[in-house]
């Protein structure tokens, strides 16, 4: 595409979807397919032929597609085209969050997880009944664990690694409070932090930590700007890299496997020191822990000039034992395919 510099071709101004959609956008990158999906939200019209929905539409490397992917929205007769409020892929592209407010009590706040054929379901609200201070900013942290919105006076954090209406509204930790707290925008970023327009640029440092351990402070040298938007972005930019581990049994070589080639300065820490071989640079290294037990694995290493840490805890097994050999008796009927076995006799080995 002329040299990376996204070059136009004559199939252009594809037009997926005419009227009644709102203002919401948000994108997600899949490795697996290498293609983009795109979501929006379309709203009913009058004679309600066309309910409320979500619209997912994938963007591959030979176009768009033509399938709408739609899911509809129980809305409860909120006017979804004229409200505000954030809508975002979680980083891992396997959630998404929906937020509108208006004046008065139309609002909603919801969380969908997102099915391997991109239809939404398990539909989770936040702060049911509780919308009386306009609802609007959304994130992710960035290992898609952590959920942040803010109203005004407020900024909630919910915990969404257990997936459950009631689970993820009773882990609500208000980290934020008072009068001078905007109901502005939240965007994640590159470095992992979470930005947020309240009348000043706000910064989440830590957003994958719990409760009041996520630090919040006001970014130096922007003052009060005002406003409460930020830009949007492809959310998957944003996630945290991972490694998978491959062989579990002491004395085995346990396998590393980091996904991200272009990483640079990498640095395993196996949390194996009596093993004597506790540290590697390698991107996809090997170990053979000492004994068996559970290990917290460390991995540093930097990418577009920003330092990233992975933890990820290992359970070393020990190896099963063989027990001596068990002979079966087993019957068969004539002309047919169906065995039983008699293991009355062995009944404390199995």
């Amino acid at each position: 595409l002329d040299g990376s510099l996204g070059g136009i071709t004559a199939n252009k101004n594809i037009v997926l979807l005419e009227n009644n959609v709102s203002e919401k956008l948000t994108a997600t990158y899949e490795k697996s397919s290498n293609s983009y999906l795109v979501a929006t939200v379309q709203v009913h019209n009058e004679d309600m032929s066309i309910p409320d929905s979500f619209v997912l539409v994938k963007v591959t490397e030979f176009g768009v597609e033509d399938t709408l992917i739609t899911t509809v929205i129980n809305s409860d007769n909120i006017n979804l085209y004229f409200n505000a409020g954030q809508m975002k892929f979680s980083p891992d592209g396997k959630k998404i969050g929906l937020l509108v407010y208006d004046i008065g009590t139309n609002k909603m706040a919801y969380l969908y997880k997102v099915e391997e054929d991109y239809t939404l379901s398990n539909k989770i609200e936040l702060l049911k009944g509780e919308y009386d201070n306009f609802i609007y900013g959304l994130e992710f942290s960035s290992d898609s664990k952590k959920v942040y919105t803010t109203m005004y006076y407020r900024l909630y954090q919910f915990d969404i690694e257990t997936w459950g209406e009631q689970i993820v509204n009773n882990s609500r930790f208000s980290i934020v409070e008072g009068f001078w707290v905007h109901n502005g925008s939240l965007q994640l970023a590159t470095d992992k932090k979470i930005y947020w327009n309240s009348g000043n640029i706000y910064v989440i440092n830590n957003p994958k930590e719990q409760g009041a351990d996520v630090n919040v402070e006001i970014v130096p040298g922007f003052g009060q700007i005002g406003g409460m938007g930020l830009p949007s972005f492809v959310q998957t930019f944003f996630e945290d890299f991972i490694f998978t581990v491959e062989n579990f049994c002491v004395g085995n070589e346990t396998k590393f496997e980091f996904e991200e080639t272009e990483a640079t300065s990498i640095h395993w820490d196996f949390g194996d020191p009596t093993s004597g071989d506790n540290i590697s640079t390698a991107l996809n290294p090997t170990h053979i822990f000492s004994s068996e037990g559970t290990y917290t694995v460390t991995l540093n290493y930097e990418y577009d000039d920003q330092s990233y840490e992975v933890e990820k805890e290992v359970i070393i097994y020990k190896t099963p034992d063989a027990i001596e050999t068990i002979y079966l008796s087993t019957c068969i009927e004539e002309d047919m395919e169906i065995y039983s076995f008699e293991t009355s006799t062995i009944q404390a080995q199995l």
